[in-house]
């Protein structure tokens, strides 16, 4: 009788387990948020000091080049550029290629600073989610493609540093394709458009924008990935080798703060495919270099499928 009495005494009731799970259930909602908080919170932080280090790495690139940002698009066996298509990084990763097209690709920006930075790591988001190219023939290729994320603005394609207007102002470095971390290729955006031979850099806006090389620039898009990286914005560097995280948040389908936002009209999941563009409409409004930030003008919404250049 004892032995049964001691061991009905060490038991627990169905009360006191009941209430063991609801004091559990009430921790576990207490620190899940708070858990969830501090890992997206560390993605950033990681994020931040591997755009820093790229930034950093511009600047040394131009520093070592008489003042120039490096190439934002590849020259064509024809001498047209290449501006609106993926660039391979390594630039010899793909089996189709050969040694003129591997130097070519070697010269755009991406792989034109790896020099400069102590790990090819830093070119991708903690916060991204892999996007494969279908066309890719990645099965034939080395097994050491870099995943990228982070997009430079196609309107410094070798444009002198000490030119730049409003050097604290203007995104040299962005997450402006969204949480999208590309595996083996590397875009630039926004891009310019260069259909001809000749320099391919940037030419102020005016009325009718003309048709020469760098008159006209424009955001690359997809309507799969959001524009919210970390929380409901994403980070930007700027042309003095500064860092931030900027917010991408406006109401849903209305229009966005075109001081600040360079995407319009954003859905509820953070995406968008149009873009204000200075009042001309030449170029993506906040990254022409030559745009002092105190001036808007009367910026103008216009969607970036219009333009070729969707990838």
């Amino acid at each position: 009788m004892k032995r049964k009495t001691i061991a009905r005494s060490r038991a627990f009731s169905l009360i006191e387990l009941l209430v063991v799970l609801a004091v559990i259930s009430v921790l576990v909602a207490i620190l899940l948020p708070i858990i969830s908080s501090s890992k997206r919170m560390a993605k950033r932080v990681v994020d931040i000091s591997r755009l820093r280090q790229i930034s950093m790495a511009m600047l040394l690139y131009a520093n070592d080049d008489n003042d120039s940002l490096p190439l934002g698009f590849m020259v064509e066996d024809d001498q047209t550029w290449k501006t609106y298509n993926l660039y391979p990084i390594p630039p010899d990763w793909e089996p189709a290629g050969n040694k003129e097209y591997y130097r070519r690709a070697q010269t755009v920006w991406a792989n034109a600073i790896t020099p400069y930075l102590r790990s090819t790591d830093v070119l991708s988001s903690r916060a991204g989610r892999d996007r494969y190219i279908e066309r890719a023939t990645y099965e034939r290729g080395r097994d050491d493609y870099i995943r990228t994320n982070f997009q430079f603005n196609g309107l410094l394609s070798s444009y002198q540093h000490s030119s730049i207007t409003a050097p604290s102002e203007l995104p040299m470095i962005s997450q402006n394709r969204g949480e999208m971390n590309l595996v083996g290729y590397f875009t630039t955006s926004p891009r310019l458009v260069c259909s001809n031979v000749g320099p391919c850099r940037f030419s102020p806006a005016r009325p009718g924008c003309g048709f020469e090389n760098g008159s006209i620039s424009h955001m690359l898009f997809s309507p799969f990935y959001s524009q919210w990286v970390h929380g409901k914005g994403q980070l930007v560097a700027f042309a003095d080798g500064s860092a931030k995280w900027r917010s991408m948040d406006a109401p849903p389908n209305l229009p966005s703060d075109y001081t600040t936002m360079y995407w319009t009209r954003l859905n509820k999941r953070g995406i968008s495919v149009a873009e204000w563009r200075e009042e001309h409409g030449c170029h993506t409004l906040l990254f022409h270099p030559d745009f002092d930030f105190a001036d808007f003008g009367n910026p103008i919404e216009e969607p970036s499928a219009k333009y070729s250049g969707r990838n």
